[in-house]
């Protein structure tokens, strides 16, 4: 687990796309569009971690995307004629599920996902995992103390990377209140953590890290900042 908390890279799946900096903006992501091939929606959205979460939740409709920082559109594709690099990504990427789930269900769920329930290694992957909500007030974490006394570690067996130390733990004010007896499970509350009953239904984030190809430009005249990503089978 500690190994999908620390490998970051705001990046994901793969798609080609295009660009040509003397064109205005809004026309040249239209010709973008219509160059590649099986595009799905396009829009503006906050950071490549939005991206991402797009195309997770897209599933079968979305094997890839495009992004630029500078004008923040995004557009998903089923890159099917794209054809990969040999510069490979380690991507971090998170799924939101909005339906209320207790503790250990939630973490079944990204587990069978292929991810893990979301656990931040910093203030900034904390944000990135509430902004993928649309700023949802409760979340789990995949975080927990049960049967610890206290101590909290992350969720799971120890097969599957449960049981690790914890180094980031941003409590809200007179919390932990109930952390050794009835209240052993994390969330993020009001953008900081507190302990909660396992049992209660709390909308989830699951995170994964996975290799994507990055899919090279069409023409070097397209700006730098504009990065596509096809997913790796």
């Amino acid at each position: 687990m500690l190994l999908r908390v620390h490998v970051i890279a705001w990046l994901a799946m793969g798609r080609l796309v295009c660009w040509s900096e003397a064109v205005k903006v809004d026309t040249l992501f239209q010709r973008i569009y219509e160059t590649c091939k099986n595009p799905g929606p396009q829009e503006k959205v906050a950071s490549l971690t939005h991206c991402s979460a797009k195309c997770n939740a897209a599933k079968q409709e979305c094997l890839g995307f495009c992004y630029s920082r500078s004008t923040k559109l995004c557009v998903l594709h089923k890159p099917y004629s794209l054809y990969s690099s040999n510069h490979i990504d380690v991507v971090m990427t998170y799924i939101y599920h909005s339906g209320g789930l207790p503790h250990a269900i939630a973490y079944s769920n990204c587990r069978a996902w292929g991810g893990y329930l979301a656990v931040p290694a910093n203030w900034n992957e904390a944000y990135n995992i509430r902004s993928v909500s649309n700023w949802a007030e409760n979340l789990w974490l995949g975080l927990d103390a049960i049967d610890r006394n206290g101590q909290v570690v992350t969720s799971g067996p120890y097969s599957d990377y449960g049981g690790q130390s914890v180094r980031y733990l941003d409590w809200k004010s007179e919390q932990p209140d109930n952390l050794q007896r009835h209240e052993q499970c994390l969330e993020i509350w009001a953008g900081y953590f507190n302990d909660a009953s396992c049992d209660l239904a709390r909308p989830y984030v699951c995170q994964s890290c996975a290799p994507y190809s990055r899919v090279s430009l069409p023409d070097s005249s397209y700006p730098s900042d504009y990065k596509c990503y096809r997913k790796i089978r």
